[in-house]
C-alpha cells in the first residue's frame, strides 16, 4: 500500500472511531433525559480563562502566533442519592463550561451572576452510576460534534481514496 492510500485509510479509520464515539454520546445524552432527578446545591461558580495560540493571517511571517483569550462560566455542584456526590459536568458532550465563550471577562462575570453558591438546582443522575450527573439533560449542540467530525473525516478519507483509485485507473 502506498503512502497516499495509507493516509486515506487513516482518515477513514479516524472518522469511524469518531462516528462510533458520536453514536455513543448521542445514546447517553438521550438516556440522560430520563434519568431520575434530585435537588442539588451549587458549591462554586467560577469564571475560567482559556488561552489558545493560532497563526496570524495578517502577519507576513508564517510562524507568527496570535494569542486568543476567552472566558466561560463553570459550576461545581453536589447532590445526594444516599451518599453525597460532587460534579462539574453541565451536559453530555459539554463538561464544566455552562456558558458560551466570552471575549471579555466582564461579560462572563455578568453571565455567572445567574448562579450563586448555595442555590438549589435540579440534577439528573445515572441510576446505574450515581456519580455520573448532568444539569442539562438530553441532546445538546455539543453532543453532535463527534458525529459531525466522524462524518467529515470518513468522507474526506473516502474522497481521497476514490481520487487515488481514479488516478491509478487512468494511468493504467
Amino acid at each position: 500500500m502506498d503512502k497516499s492510500r495509507g493516509i486515506a485509510w487513516a482518515f477513514v479509520g479516524l472518522g469511524m472511531v469518531a462516528l462510533g464515539f458520536g453514536v455513543y454520546m448521542l445514546h447517553i445524552a438521550r438516556q440522560s433525559a430520563s434519568w431520575p432527578s434530585k435537588e442539588g446545591r451549587i458549591e462554586a461558580v467560577t469564571v475560567e480563562k482559556t488561552t489558545s495560540r493560532r497563526r496570524s493571517s495578517s502577519s507576513s511571517r508564517s510562524t507568527a502566533r496570535q494569542k486568543k483569550t476567552r472566558y466561560h462560566v463553570s459550576l461545581v455542584y453536589s447532590y445526594v442519592d444516599g451518599q453525597v456526590h460532587e460534579s462539574s459536568r453541565y451536559s453530555i458532550g459539554q463538561s464544566r463550561r455552562i456558558s458560551q465563550k466570552y471575549r471579555k471577562r466582564e461579560d462572563a462575570t455578568q453571565a455567572a451572576r445567574a448562579y450563586a453558591t448555595g442555590d438549589t438546582i435540579t440534577v439528573r443522575y445515572n441510576p446505574a452510576d450515581p456519580s455520573e450527573a448532568v444539569i442539562k439533560a438530553g441532546i445538546t449542540g455539543a453532543t453532535w460534534l463527534p458525529l459531525v467530525f466522524g462524518l467529515l473525516f470518513s468522507g474526506l478519507g473516502a474522497y481521497l481514496y476514490s481520487g487515488i483509485r481514479r488516478k491509478k485507473t487512468a494511468a493504467s
